[in-house]
């Protein structure tokens, strides 16, 4: 573990021969520019900041870095890439994510309370737990083709839910689409997303088995308690009468696994 993290001058840290890292923190947190050698067999350097060899996993963001350009085979967003680990988050204050861009992994932008804009282009198809967690000064946002474009202050991102679900946006949303999204916010670990979507529970599961979001129904049912007692009923009932063999075998073994009722 470098001492670096109370450095007060920006430089770059380079990864050779004699230097390795065992873990993110390893890195300053003053770092402004990352440099590997050529010949690393495990890492590569695109616009200052850290990849996998190939540039498809993006590794971390220099702190201090002002501006981030992706290399364009960038398809996963790593763990702490931009979060916070021990003394804040990156500075940067705009996240364009390119298109091809497929997977934001578990805590990527974690208390990143320097960001104001964010753009998570629609090819993602997986958000980890807390990816957003902390990220209470956006003030623009686009998540996967819905734009979100507001200039007051908000507590918390909330209210995020409310917009998707009550206003139109400049990209027409199918209702499936804004149950989809919802849902990847509640994984996501968004502020008020759990609560939304527990109260609409009934609504949006019926929505994701009209329009086969098997892997939304997957993660509901696998890691929350929005599934329950109250519920499950209803939900067994709509599955049969609609007739999604299924979705109903899955609510059946949960009910019996999960539930033990």
């Amino acid at each position: 573990m470098h001492d670096g993290i109370f450095q007060t001058e920006t430089k770059p840290f380079v990864i050779g021969r004699d230097t390795r890292i065992n873990d993110l923190a390893d890195i300053p947190y003053m770092t402004d520019e990352i440099v590997v050698h050529e010949d690393d067999p495990d890492y590569s350097v695109y616009d200052g900041a850290l990849y996998s060899k190939d540039h498809s996993r993006f590794i971390y963001c220099p702190r201090k870095k002002k501006k981030i350009t992706f290399h364009p085979n960038t398809k996963i967003i790593g763990s702490y890439s931009f979060g916070q680990l021990y003394v804040g988050g990156a500075e940067l204050t705009e996240v364009i994510l390119p298109d091809g861009v497929e997977v934001i992994e578990d805590y990527a932008f974690y208390m990143h309370q320097n960001l104001h804009k964010l753009y998570v282009p629609k090819t993602v198809k997986s958000i980890g737990i807390n990816a957003f967690t902390g990220c209470i000064w956006i003030r623009e946002m686009s998540v996967l083709g819905v734009v979100l474009d507001y200039r007051e202050t908000f507590d918390n991102i909330s209210e995020i839910m409310q917009m998707i679900t009550q206003r139109d946006y400049d990209v027409k949303l199918h209702g499936c689409y804004k149950n989809h999204i919802a849902v990847l916010m509640m994984l996501s670990g968004l502020d008020g997303a759990y609560e939304y979507v527990s109260k609409n529970i009934l609504r949006i599961f019926k929505s994701l088995m009209t329009y086969n979001r098997q892997d939304d129904i997957d993660a509901v049912l696998s890691g929350y308690d929005v599934v329950n007692a109250r519920n499950i009923g209803k939900l067994i009932t709509y599955a049969q009468d609609k007739g999604y063999p299924v979705v109903l075998k899955k609510l059946e073994d949960h009910k019996k696994n999960k539930l033990k009722i």
